[in-house]
């Protein structure tokens, strides 16, 4: 008398949810890593927007000469700081004439605005709302000495995660309690 062995071939049901449960396991954790380098990528891209706005102003404050104190800006409003587009939306064209030092730094002042806002740098009916750093408000600071002036440019933005302002000499204010 044979004895019919029967050996199973294939993969069980049972099987197949097991390896489907570690599989659905392993892809949401890579999404969750594909959403985490999305938002340190956006985050990136606005420190470099900011580093590179506050740069601009600084080569607009040296290129001024004498017109330095001009550029300072109030820090105790926050809606009436660079970056709400207030300053923008009354910009006198120092292109089209001339401006002494006063009205040129406000000029500057006045495109910053915008650029903050996340305009173009264009004046008139050519400028464009093409996005830029999220709710950022932009700082001139200026420590008074007169003998060796130090100036402050600060951009603070509505950022993903919490920061606190440097622990420096002549701390800055610029967006606190804004966020």
């Amino acid at each position: 008398m044979k004895h019919a062995t029967t050996h199973s071939r294939g993969f069980t049901l049972l099987e197949v949810l097991v390896s489907l449960v570690i599989l659905v396991v392993g892809l949401l954790g890579i999404a969750g890593l594909m959403v985490k380098g999305q938002r340190a990528s956006f985050e990136a891209f606005q420190r470099q927007q900011a580093l590179a706005l506050a740069s601009d102003m600084a080569e607009k404050i040296r290129s001024n000469e004498g017109g330095a104190p001009y550029f300072v800006t109030g820090v105790t409003d926050g809606a009436n700081m660079p970056g709400n587009g207030g300053l923008y939306a009354t910009i006198n064209d120092c292109m089209a004439g001339t401006c002494d030092r006063a009205a040129l730094a406000q000029y500057e002042l006045a495109l910053w605005d915008g650029l903050l806002a996340g305009s173009t740098e264009t004046t008139g009916g050519g400028a464009v709302h093409v996005g830029g750093i999220m709710n950022a408000r932009g700082c001139v600071e200026w420590d008074g000495n007169t003998n060796q002036p130090v100036f402050r440019i600060s951009v603070s933005w509505q950022g993903e995660t919490k920061t606190v302002k440097p622990s420096v000499t002549m701390a800055t204010i610029c967006g606190h309690g804004l966020y």
